[in-house]
């Protein structure tokens, strides 16, 4: 056993009053172990606030394969519901050829007063949003049906994925627009 690195990135999702004023503890599970309760905590930042992205680093023990994420929330503040959209997490090997791998954990809900504890299995998936040349860009275009009550106000995610992996999931929502209405193009880039 030795130590590792580990970069766990959280992101918060884009709905009205989706951040949370609440302590949030992580258990990551590997192959071989476990952590204990992780608080994520930031003397400096306000953390888990809409449409925003965290970054943790921890150092502890090889637990091997990262496989699992328990999330959960105390409770504890007025404004305890919390849009958890993802987390990423990083495993840096000191030392070896190939020193790091990513590993994606989809959660897209509500954790809070209802349900304050989720778990997320691993994604097997690699993650690539960039290319040798830099970043790529598609567009999207989504045509929604003419049917009565066909369009939706839900958020709506996408991943793309290809012969080289995938990218994470992207909100599509072009702000100040009502996307996704009945009979309506709704273009994303």
């Amino acid at each position: 056993f030795f130590f590792l690195v580990y970069i766990l990135q959280v992101r918060t999702g884009g709905k009205p009053f989706a951040g949370t004023d609440s302590n949030i503890q992580v258990t990551i599970r590997g192959s071989t172990s476990q952590t204990q309760k992780l608080a994520l905590t930031s003397a400096r930042a306000n953390l888990f606030e809409q449409n925003q992205v965290d970054t943790f680093a921890i150092v502890g023990w090889d637990i091997g394969d990262l496989a699992e994420i328990t999330v959960e929330s105390d409770k504890s503040q007025l404004a305890a519901d919390w849009d958890l959209q993802e987390m990423a997490m990083w495993k840096i090997v000191p030392n070896a050829d190939n020193n790091h791998s990513m590993v994606y954990f989809p959660f897209n809900t509500w954790l809070g007063k209802s349900k304050s504890k989720l778990k997320a299995k691993r994604e097997t998936y690699p993650s690539t949003d960039h290319h040798i040349n830099g970043p790529i860009c598609y567009h999207i275009v989504v045509k929604t049906g003419k049917d009565f009550g066909a369009g939706t106000d839900a958020n709506v995610f996408i991943i793309i994925y290809g012969k080289s992996g995938r990218t994470c999931v992207h909100l599509l929502d072009n702000k100040l627009k009502n996307d996704f209405e009945a009979n309506r193009t709704s273009e994303f880039t």
